[in-house]
């Protein structure tokens, strides 16, 4: 056995001959896949060439005399290039080559589709035009297609005869809809003594406009149904074959819409039915398939619609839960696995909760929408959003991103997901922070917001919120004017991922019914009274304490009810960064009472300002050689109270030494901030502690002003005026 191998280049060269090719089974081969392959790199083959190279008409064998001339046309049944012949086999019967004497294209060999092409072309204005071409090489006689309505109403025709066969001839409709599609809306009659071209035998398929008609002797019309899950499929096959057929074989099922997608089958046949079945896929949706068989040594096809149970699902998550306007948002789309079909998402952007968000929040001014489509085999899609920064002082406002399927099949996804848009314009507060000696100085400060008003009037709302960076625990009372709550509240809260949530209530709900419950990334607490609160003035309600709380992991008050007032999102870990240069400092904050989280000095000039003079000093206050009175300030016992137990005494003297040493003690060289106007006339070393430490309020109206003392630097030499 010899196998005949032949370059791109043979199209050009004088055509060979071989005068010992041996035909049949077991006999020798011809290999034109480098023909082929460069010819479809090149962009002159067109739909399903690597897979249906003799069906198409890319390679042809002609009969010429005693001998088969093998050939080669670059555009198949196209009309931009003609039949090259490649080769020819000396004293051989074309009819008794085989799929054997080919190195490709076997499963295509001897299957010829013949029909037409239709091609339609929407005009508007309710026109639309009607091209149809032949498919399949020159008719044995004249061909007439006949274009006709649903009711049988002939609207034209065109003609074809064996000397003019090739090239598109059209007919032109008026008075259609938009949505008109002629595989639909028409009937096609084909007219010709031609048995290859003739209806009554022929089957059609679909690739995208365009409508192939062939001659198949096996048909599927049944829709099949193949469950990814359940287990294999099958569909009944119909059959032209004789009625003593009895074959079981392999079936390889090309795609029509993407023939590099195969699917292997097994065909059973007794007589002139049969079942086609298929094994699990991961495929979904209806796709379909030409069938290529071998049934009796003969090479057989058959068009075969499939229908894939595959079921797939979708989650949506998002780059952040609360985005600064101006800022971007980021959606990522995933399915459980990939595309087993082309799948597409629609989405849209609404208003949300009791501070919804407008078309003015977004870029250009318009509520985003859009959609995403997965092709076959992919499992992510992105989404951008991008919100405007203007310059109006607003409060937390939502939205969400509402989802619907458009196409394919998804048997979960989110039908929504919300976003806060956090506003920048808060008003701009300034300030003074200056050493208690009446120095100046630089700090880098970070503020933690202690009070959030929920309601209207401002009255209700969480107060005395405090932060333990190193426990990451964020614990905040809540609030509420009798007046207010009435007789009933419940509040929810969204929690980020490892964030959880507790709650302990107050002894003014002892005739309430108060409840909480912690489901998920949600925790609600609620409650309601027989008569309401007591008093006129506020009352602590409930603590509520967060747990594994940052910058990144932040805790929010989704919506809520509070008496008749709808409440809108807040968020409960309000933190602001500042500096101050040369004591002053400007930065932008929503007006209210803030505690100083972090301040930061530089540790060096510390560590130099600390000495034996501090500890010396420490002493002398400790046995009372020294009291407020001969100090510059009051703050000087708190900055010796190293041991912070609130008293100064010798413990906190050979603390200092150590830290002298080099032994450090944790309280050592933090900042303690004091705010103008807190009374310190009753500061004394056995009571060194101060109300409202570190915490200051903001009006942007009135600059605010702070003292500072460090903890060690009893004598302040840190900073010298």
């Amino acid at each position: 056995m010899d196998t005949f191998g032949f370059s791109f280049s043979a199209l050009d060269d004088a055509t060979d001959f071989i005068t010992d090719f041996s035909a049949g089974v077991g006999g020798d081969k011809l290999d034109l896949s480098a023909i082929h392959a460069t010819n479809i790199s090149l962009g002159n083959a067109t739909w399903a060439a690597p897979s249906l190279p003799f069906t198409h008409g890319y390679v042809r064998i002609v009969q010429q005399g005693s001998d088969a001339v093998i050939g080669y046309d670059r555009d198949g049944y196209g009309s931009n290039y003609f039949f090259e012949p490649i080769t020819t086999l000396s004293n051989v019967d074309a009819t008794a080559l085989t799929a054997d004497n080919f190195t490709f294209g076997q499963e295509n060999f001897g299957l010829v589709r013949t029909g037409f092409i239709l091609e339609q072309t929407l005009l508007g204005n309710g026109n639309v035009t009607i091209g149809l071409d032949l498919w399949g090489g020159a008719p044995a006689s004249n061909v007439q297609i006949v274009v006709k309505n649903k009711s049988g109403v002939s609207l034209g025709s065109v003609s074809f005869t064996p000397s003019d066969w090739q090239g598109q001839k059209a007919i032109s409709l008026s008075g259609v809809s938009d949505t008109f599609v002629a595989a639909k809306d028409l009937v096609f009659q084909v007219v010709s003594t031609d048995a290859d071209y003739s209806t009554s035998t022929l089957a059609m398929a679909i690739i995208n406009e365009t409508y192939v008609f062939e001659k198949p002797l096996l048909s599927a019309p049944q829709l099949s149904i193949v469950s990814a899950v359940n287990g294999a499929g099958s569909v009944a096959i119909s059959s032209n074959l004789p009625t003593n057929t009895q074959t079981s074989s392999q079936v390889r099922l090309v795609s029509l819409d993407d023939p590099s997608m195969v699917v292997q089958g097994n065909l059973v046949l007794s007589g002139t039915s049969g079942t086609l079945s298929v094994p699990q896929s991961t495929l979904a949706g209806t796709n379909r398939f030409v069938g290529f068989a071998t049934v009796n040594g003969s090479q057989l096809s058959f068009p075969v619609n499939i229908q894939f149970d595959n079921p797939n699902s979708a989650t949506v998550t998002s780059s952040a839960a609360i985005i600064q306007e101006g800022g971007v948002v980021q959606l990522q789309i995933t399915l459980a696995k990939p595309a087993g079909e082309a799948i597409t998402l629609n989405w849209a952007v609404s208003g949300s909760g009791a501070g919804p968000a407008s078309s003015a929040d977004f870029f250009m001014g318009a509520l985003p929408s859009g959609s995403v489509s997965f092709a076959r085999g992919e499992t992510t899609k992105l989404i951008q959003i991008s919100t405007t920064d203007d310059l109006l002082a607003e409060q937390v406002e939502a939205f969400s991103v509402d989802f619907s399927l458009a196409t394919g099949t998804l048997e979960a996804f989110p039908a929504s997901i919300n976003v806060l848009i956090r506003d920048n314009d808060s008003p701009g507060q300034s300030g003074a922070i200056t050493y208690w000696n009446g120095a100046s100085l630089d700090l880098d400060l970070q503020f933690l917001r202690e009070d959030i008003p929920v309601t209207q009037s401002g009255a209700t709302g969480f107060q005395n919120i405090s932060y333990d960076s190193v426990s990451k625990t964020l614990t905040m009372e809540f609030w509420a004017l009798p007046s207010e709550i009435a007789q009933n509240f419940d509040l929810s809260f969204e929690l980020p991922t490892g964030v959880t949530a507790s709650v302990v209530a107050s002894g003014v709900l002892g005739g309430w019914t108060f409840l909480s419950n912690l489901d998920g990334k949600e925790f609600i607490v609620a409650g309601i009274g027989s008569a309401p609160l007591a008093g006129s003035g506020t009352a602590e309600i409930f603590t509520v304490t967060f747990t594994n709380v940052d910058a990144a992991h932040v805790p929010l008050l989704s919506s809520g009810v509070i008496g008749n007032q709808v409440i809108s999102p807040h968020e409960l870990y309000q933190t602001v960064n500042a500096f101050t240069e040369n004591g002053m400092t400007n930065f932008a904050a929503d007006n209210g009472s803030y505690s100083a989280t972090q301040i930061q000095l530089d540790a060096n000039d510390i560590d130099r300002a600390i000495d034996s003079r501090d500890a010396l000093l420490a002493l002398k206050i400790a046995n009372g050689s020294i009291t407020v009175e001969d100090l510059a300030s009051p703050l000087q016992i708190l900055a010796a109270d190293v041991t912070g137990n609130g008293a100064v005494t010798t413990l906190d003297a050979w603390h200092l030494l150590r830290a002298v040493v080099g032994i450090d003690n944790a309280r050592i060289g933090t900042v303690g901030l004091v705010e103008s106007g807190i009374d310190l006339s009753g500061i004394t070393a056995a009571d060194a502690q101060i109300a409202l430490l570190n915490s200051v309020n903001f009006g942007s109206a009135t600059p605010f002003g702070v003292t500072a003392f460090i903890v060690g630097d009893v004598d302040g030499s840190y900073v010298v005026i």
